[in-house]
């Protein structure tokens, strides 16, 4: 009966050094993720995206959507950006040397008029140039690498939708004053 008790026993410490280990590996696994997220959640994260505003016109903003401070900043795009065309976004300070941003701080690029004044050209199929901005920055020694689409095209048809609900606006208040002055005629 004792060899019994004994063999037990074993079996009991062997299974409970079992589940020791997986508690340790499963604790060790929770603590990476706490420390990726806990970085994920700290970190910079540089972007780059258009920004209609109501003069009508765009604008390419840079900003620093993270929590923490981006170093050496440097951008780049697929394309030059050639607009507008006195003082062209590729020839900017930004886009020749490295620089920094403090969380939620962000840099403007006055892109160009959508409805009047000076346009982005179309190309031979009626299309405004797509743009890839590649950021690179750096924070606690960690560096980072994030790409933007930036599709002037996407403004240019809101732009578009948005006159078509004007027109109609203004045209259902023309009909109304119209009407309005119909009816005091009559009198």
């Amino acid at each position: 009966m004792n060899d019994n008790n004994g063999t037990i026993m074993a079996l009991l410490t062997l299974v409970y050094v079992g589940a020791t280990i997986l508690i340790l590996k499963a604790n060790k696994d929770m603590v990476k993720e706490s420390v990726k997220l806990r970085e994920a959640e700290s970190r910079p994260y540089v972007i780059a995206y258009l920004e209609e505003r109501d003069t009508g016109s765009a604008y390419l903003v840079i900003e620093n959507i993270g929590k923490s401070m981006a170093y050496n900043v440097e951008m780049s795009s697929d394309i030059k950006i050639e607009y507008p065309t006195i003082h062209k976004i590729s020839n900017s300070y930004v886009f020749n040397n490295s620089f920094s941003l403090a969380p939620n701080q962000k840099i403007d690029f006055f892109l160009h008029h959508i409805t009047n004044g000076e346009k982005v050209k179309e190309d031979v199929n009626g299309l405004y140039p797509i743009y890839k901005l590649t950021m690179n920055y750096a924070n606690n020694n960690k560096n980072y690498s994030e790409e933007n689409i930036v599709d002037l095209n996407i403004v240019k048809h809101r732009v578009y939708e948005k006159n078509e609900d004007r027109i109609k606006y203004i045209v259902t208040e023309l009909k109304a004053i119209k009407n309005s002055l119909k009816d005091k005629t009559k009198v």
